[in-house]
């Protein structure tokens, strides 16, 4: 028996997984489900340019290469971390009024509900 080959997943040359023909890494959509706990229709609904099969090939191929893709996300965010907290000390009123409009935000809500 021979096994269909499903080319809809690309893999650059520092090991990042793609969905085929687009920029839309694999990580990306895993973190959406893990992180902003989407299902999967939901993810249809966020990325109308993915089809089907696509989605599901990214997910298969997560699963297969969980660790790698899990460790490199994490040194994505690391990176974010990193790099906010250098723009922060290098620009500490604009993350003052940031935080203040984000609690002034949080005060609004709670005084809807």
């Amino acid at each position: 028996m021979q096994i269909a080959a499903i080319n809809h997943i690309e893999v650059d040359e520092r090991g990042v997984a793609y969905i085929a023909g687009t920029r839309m890494k694999v990580h990306i959509l895993v973190g959406q489900m893990q992180v902003n706990h989407f299902t999967f229709e939901q993810l249809l609904e966020g990325y109308p340019s993915l089809s089907l099969a696509q989605l599901h090939a990214a997910l298969a191929y997560y699963y297969d290469h969980k660790d790698e893709i899990d460790q490199y996300a994490e040194r994505v965010r690391e990176e974010s971390r990193q790099m906010q907290a250098a723009d922060e000390r290098t620009h500490p009123e604009r993350y003052a009024r940031l935080r203040e409009k984000m609690r002034q935000y949080k005060e609004r809500q709670q005084a809807k509900d």
